[in-house]
């Protein structure tokens, strides 16, 4: 009979009987004919991450670079992100391959001639996404993988044209997000 009795788990009909194992582990062969053992999992389970966004609404002056002020953090597992100066801060056991995913929505009800968001990278201008004759209340998205060393910092500015200022934010639903994960050293 297959499966788990008691504290030990059974594999039908190959005599092979295995403990069973705890939280973080995974269950291991070395091949046929070989009992089966629960090992310390490997890989990343624990991965550093973080995500903020703006719920008030943050006026954007017309044609000015503007950093966005992102006013709520869902979550920072590492404690990485400063909201005094709105970029997140790469810890030391952070150094290495980055993932960012950000997405600004422009709330006008006006087309606009250009739009974009910039990612900065230790006040630096490192990529943008943009959109030339967006239409009103468009969203700008992207995601952006790069190699950061601990102490960079990254924040998130945007620009637009539509003739006035113009506000991102104003509530949870209209989503001007930033988030990153960390993939590995």
């Amino acid at each position: 009979m297959s499966g788990i009795v008691g504290s030990r788990l059974n594999h039908r009909g190959s005599g092979l009987v295995g403990s069973i194992g705890t939280d973080g582990q995974a269950l291991t062969s070395s091949g046929a004919g070989v009992g089966m053992v629960f090992e310390a999992a490997a890989g990343g389970t624990d991965n550093t991450s973080f995500q903020v966004q703006r719920v008030a609404a943050q006026e954007i002056a017309n044609t000015s670079a503007t950093k966005i002020e992102y006013d709520t953090t869902d979550f920072d597992t590492a404690s990485g992100w400063d909201g005094t100066n709105f970029r997140y801060v790469v810890q030391t056991a952070d150094a290495g391959k980055w993932l960012f995913a950000m997405q600004i929505q422009l709330r006008t009800s006006t087309d606009s001639e250009g739009a974009q968001q910039d990612l900065f990278k230790n006040g630096t201008h490192v990529k943008h996404a943009g959109r030339w004759h967006p239409r009103f209340y468009d969203t700008l998205q992207y995601v952006y993988l790069m190699d950061l060393s601990a102490g960079d910092y990254i924040h998130i500015q945007v620009w637009h044209s539509t003739g006035s200022a113009v506000d991102v934010g104003a509530s949870a639903l209209e989503s001007t997000v930033f988030g990153g994960v960390f993939l590995e050293a």
